[in-house]
């Protein structure tokens, strides 16, 4: 409630914050997708997590994920492979390691925040975000380059 946000009381304060920025976010989709002839639905995580595994499939890539909640995610793999599915030149293979261990997966995380800011991605997320698979902040980045890739067809069309 309102005495909550006058007391300052952090958790409750960062929930509303989280709720704002995700309906933002949302919105912000939701329009380009209909300005582009999608349809104006209201997107879900579910369409965003469709989308983004029919993205990297296309790419080639056998790799898809079940939801934000997917441990797989840790590993920096299937963000790596998504950014090289929308623009093949920002990824060099050269960096991407298996991510099976800690380091490795840490140094995937920071090479996929790198190449998403070279495709002109504002991010607010963290290499550990990607690491300890954070659902919200997961789907902070994937709805960024979601609107990349919705931006650049309505250009194209």
């Amino acid at each position: 409630g309102g005495k909550d946000l006058a007391d300052g009381v952090r958790t409750l304060m960062l929930a509303l914050i989280w709720q704002l920025f995700r309906a933002h976010l949302v919105g912000f989709l939701t329009s380009i997708r209909s300005a582009a002839g999608g349809g104006a639905k209201t997107l879900t995580d579910a369409d965003i997590v469709l989308w983004a595994n029919k993205t990297v499939a296309a790419g080639g890539s056998g790799l898809a994920i079940r939801d934000l909640h997917d441990a797989s995610l840790a590993s920096g793999l299937f963000l790596i492979e998504l950014i090289a599915a929308m623009e093949p030149r920002v990824v060099d293979r050269a960096h991407v390691t298996p991510g099976g261990t800690g380091d490795e997966r840490s140094l995937n995380a920071k090479y996929a925040i790198s190449c998403a800011r070279k495709m002109g991605c504002s991010l607010f997320l963290l290499h550990e975000d990607i690491v300890e698979v954070k659902p919200k902040m997961l789907l902070s980045l994937v709805a960024a380059l979601m609107g990349i890739a919705l931006s650049k067809q309505n250009r194209e069309s």
